[in-house]
């Protein structure tokens, strides 16, 4: 009796020190090799046409989280008339390192876009949002939704409480569904500023396929973009709500039609 009330008393406490083990060696298993991935990223594409760099990171999150915290990230995308850089002084990354398919960004600090335009003119413009934050999710290797959410954003030609972007495969039809809002919106264009207490705007790019690439990152956005124009590729603006629009509901559309306008452009020039 005795030498069985010892198996009863050591048993869980061996099998809780196994598992406890078995966790320990998994996560740093997953964060070893989440560790050189990045290492080995740094100053190089990820994908093609698109490169990214840091001063350092880390790896944190025991047990159950891959928390990579990285100081001065930098990405560039490659463009016709030179790179687009965006430049964030604090990033980090945090997944479960089980499931590494659904990861949430987060951006700190002063941040930076550059590009040079069409004319070879260079352009930066800084920015320290009260908070940046995105997440990303895939399937089959592939994204399937993208989210940003930034709040307190006060840029030359764009300003808002808060702006947000949700963009998406569409489970039933060859299309990505994109969902753009803005409270105490203003956006400045050449016909003037407008601005809306809190807008909506839902549409489409269709057809998908030939994003497939892009979105599994073994392609360039640049062919991603000149294959949708092959494809008859379309804009679809289904729907614009926009609360007490000043000066005008006209005004405002014009804007938001001309942003949109001015990003493809930029993308394709084609």
């Amino acid at each position: 009796m005795r030498y069985s009330h010892r198996f009863f008393l050591y048993a869980p406490l061996g099998l809780l020190l196994l598992l406890a083990t078995i966790v320990m060696a998994y996560w740093k298993y997953s964060a070893d090799t989440f560790d050189v991935r990045l290492t080995k990223a740094n100053g190089h594409e990820i994908m093609p046409g698109v490169r990214l760099g840091y001063a350092s990171q880390s790896v944190e999150g025991f047990p159950f989280r891959l928390d990579s915290l990285i100081d001065a990230l930098s990405i560039q995308i490659e463009t016709d008339a030179g790179p687009l850089a965006w430049h964030a002084q604090h990033f980090a990354m945090h997944m479960l390192d089980y499931d590494q398919s659904r990861q949430i960004f987060e951006a700190d600090g002063t941040q930076s876009i550059s590009w040079t335009d069409a004319f070879g003119s260079p352009h930066v413009v800084f920015f320290v949002p009260g908070t940046l934050r995105a997440s990303a999710i895939t399937s089959s290797g592939s994204l399937a939704r993208f989210d940003i959410d930034i709040v307190s954003l006060h840029a030359p030609n764009i300003s808002g409480d808060r702006l947000q972007l949700h963009i998406r495969r569409d489970p039933v039809r060859n299309a990505l569904d994109f969902v753009m809002q803005g409270d105490q919106l203003r956006l400045s264009c050449p016909k003037g500023t407008a601005g809306s207490r809190d807008l909506t705007v839902e549409g489409q790019l269709a057809p998908a396929d030939p994003f497939r690439g892009l979105l599994a990152g073994r392609g360039d956005w640049r062919s991603a973009y000149t294959g949708w124009l092959r494809s008859r590729g379309r804009l679809v603006v289904k729907r614009i709500d926009a609360q007490q629009p000043s000066p005008s509901r006209q005004t405002l559309v014009s804007c938001t039609s001309d942003f949109l306008q001015h990003a493809l452009a930029f993308l394709g020039r084609p």
